[in-house]
């Protein structure tokens, strides 16, 4: 019989604080990862039974702990969690659940009940409860592929002779990337190009069973990110930032009648992405950064 590898444990800003330390006299009763609300968009058929339902996207989702401490100082629990409830901070859950793999995974919280009544000498009761707002668990691993655009220029060499002879280019042709989301749900991925380019373009196709979707992200031609820096398109919060920066804005270079916000589709549904531009070179690149997306 082997031991149960259960764990969990919430990080606020590199502050760790285990739901369950027996040594330290408390223990987690039940963890609840809760069901996200559906958010429903239906409507009456006027003229007939039923309703016409076009419900595709969760809410939040709740999460609650109970936790019983039986250690000498049962009082000194309660304050112990207090910094991980305070409603404008945001702790994240870590938990590792007893099947295959024993994969570690995530959510973001939002305080919402902390009840610790005073009772007994001996033992304290704790409950704890939160939002997470964004109800999708995501996977710890990190996971980023890359899409190489080639160069647009013949980095070879001239010799003027009658006429310019000019020998073949040293740099690699166009490499797409392949994007697997092993996940339940689908993820939008972070997107992160690098110059030098001009006007970039990322093109990403979904590889069904029986056909394809398509996702686009047109940046108009006065857009250039030069050699050493990059554009982080966020396809979940619909932004772009150049270099990453907040107060650096370029969504108004976006051409937003033909782009559309790439979103991955879990597996065995596959996605190749190509990166296309002018004025390009050997280490213009694209990448797609993200974590794969669970219910549980």
């Amino acid at each position: 019989m082997t031991d149960c590898v259960r764990r969990a444990w919430l990080d606020l800003n590199g502050a760790i604080m285990p739901l369950e330390d027996e040594a330290g006299g408390w223990v987690c009763t039940q963890l609840e990862l809760g069901w996200p609300e559906v958010r429903d968009v239906v409507s009456n058929r006027p003229d007939q039974h039923g309703t016409d339902d076009l419900s595709q996207y969760w809410a939040s989702r709740q999460v609650s702990a109970d936790i019983t401490c039986y250690g000498i100082e049962v009082d000194g629990l309660a304050a112990q969690f207090a910094p991980y409830m305070v409603p404008s901070v945001r702790p994240v859950l870590h938990y590792i659940l007893d099947r295959a793999g024993a994969p570690e995974r995530t959510l973001t919280l939002r305080a919402a009940n902390y009840a610790w009544p005073i009772t007994g000498k001996q033992r304290r009761n704790v409950q704890l409860q939160w939002v997470a707002p964004d109800p999708v668990a995501r996977d710890v691993v990190v996971k980023s592929e890359g899409a190489w655009s080639g160069s647009t220029s013949p980095p070879g060499r001239a010799y003027d002779l009658r006429f310019n002879r000019i020998y073949a280019p040293g740099s690699g042709a166009p490499v797409n990337a392949r994007l697997e989301n092993h996940g339940d749900v689908a993820v939008a991925p972070l997107i992160r190009i690098y110059g030098p380019i001009t006007g970039p373009q990322v093109h990403v196709w979904a590889m069904y069973a029986d056909h394809q979707d398509y996702f686009t992200l047109i940046f108009r031609p006065t857009l250039t990110i030069d050699a050493g820096h990059w554009v982080d398109v966020d396809n979940e919060r619909h932004t772009c930032w150049l270099d990453g920066d907040d107060t650096q804005p370029v969504t108004d270079q976006l051409d937003w009648m033909a782009s559309r916000w790439v979103v991955l589709a879990p597996m065995p549904v596959w996605h190749s992405m190509a990166l296309m531009g002018s004025t390009t070179s050997g280490i213009t690149q694209a990448q797609a950064i993200w974590r794969d997306g669970f219910l549980t």
